[in-house]
């Protein structure tokens, strides 16, 4: 079951970028280091450009979960207050849930340096797309050098950094990617068991989003659809 689309927010009040899963409904699950106070107002900045604009919206906080340990996650529900900005963010959500358009094709950069991994991300690959699954190229490397020079031969509709890479670790390639005028532009998810750590030294590289694992590959999965949704690049 796709759990919806997955998206970039910033919270300019607590200067924080965070995960948000959002749903159709206007629901949504936003992880960030911070614990949210229910029933609290705030303002996001919502989007993951150049798949989704980003949009300026509202939310109230129906609930949160605080992470376990220190420098684990924490998890707000939200709802999103209705709004032409709310409209135009559930419309690119259902764009995700769409088949592809005909022919779409997306590929895709897998950096992650243990092959068990990489076997469990390929098999669920298969098992959430079914047939649709060969219209996703994964180009997979183990560590930053086979990366960088699979990102200078190509484009990419999504580059996913393992933090955790025999050095030089994930974040450098993030940086590295993002002075790029080829790269400059890709969305890129980072993920790792590094918690907090990870988190900052990776988003402060140029992560468009950080991923805790284990991870929740519906999360992912839901914006390598609206790839294909939009015929990719």
């Amino acid at each position: 079951m796709k759990r919806g689309l997955l998206l970039r927010a910033s919270i300019p009040a607590i200067d924080a970028r965070a995960a948000l899963v959002l749903e159709t409904s206007g629901a949504g699950a936003l992880v960030t280091d911070e614990v949210g106070e229910v029933g609290a107002v705030i303002e996001l900045q919502v989007g993951w450009p150049p798949l989704v604009e980003l949009a300026t919206v509202r939310a109230t906080v129906i609930g949160t979960d605080a992470g376990g340990a220190p420098g684990d996650r924490a998890q707000w529900r939200i709802q999103l207050q209705a709004g032409p900005a709310t409209d135009l963010l559930l419309a690119a959500v259902g764009r995700a849930a769409t088949p592809p358009v005909p022919g779409a094709r997306a590929r895709m950069l897998l950096v992650e340096d243990s092959a068990v991994l990489c076997d469990v991300f390929h098999a669920s690959m298969r098992r959430h797309f079914g047939r649709g699954a060969t219209a996703v190229t994964i180009d997979v490397a183990g560590d930053v050098a086979a990366a960088w020079v699979l990102a200078a031969a190509n484009s990419y509709d999504l580059i996913v950094v393992d933090y955790l890479l025999p050095e030089p670790a994930g974040h450098q390639l993030i940086a590295r990617l993002r002075a790029t005028a080829r790269s400059a532009d890709t969305p890129v998810v980072a993920v790792s068991l590094g918690g907090s750590a990870a988190r900052h030294a990776t988003l402060a590289a140029g992560a468009d989003l950080f991923l805790a694992k284990p991870l929740a590959l519906a999360e992912l999965f839901s914006t390598i659809d609206l790839c294909l949704a939009k015929g990719g690049r």
